[in-house]
């Protein structure tokens, strides 16, 4: 059973490292807020995952305002989102 305070927003989550990330995630007991260009692809991702209660945002991140989007989305489905340290210590590494 997924804990719902754990929720994984994963982008590029429609294949490669983005859908493995997504099917480790879940794996681990994360929620699911997948993101990505196409929807069919998140429809599969979450179909290999196990997880058909998974958010599914289809998007390019690249675009803000849908970015903006997808935030909100996922805001409004599971409330504050409260970023993972070892995530903000990656984002500043890779920045």
């Amino acid at each position: 059973m997924n804990d719902p305070r754990r929720i994984a927003l994963v982008t590029g989550a429609g294949s490669g490292i983005g859908r493995a990330t997504a099917i480790g995630l879940h794996a681990r007991g994360f929620g699911l807020v997948l993101v990505g260009r196409s929807r069919e692809k998140l429809e599969e991702t979450a179909l290999r995952c196990g997880a058909p209660d998974a958010l599914l945002v289809d998007c390019d991140v690249a675009d803000s305002e849908r970015a903006a989007h997808a935030i909100d989305a996922t805001v409004e489905r599971f409330g504050n989102m409260v970023p993972h340290p070892a995530i903000i210590f990656f984002l500043l590494i890779v920045a």
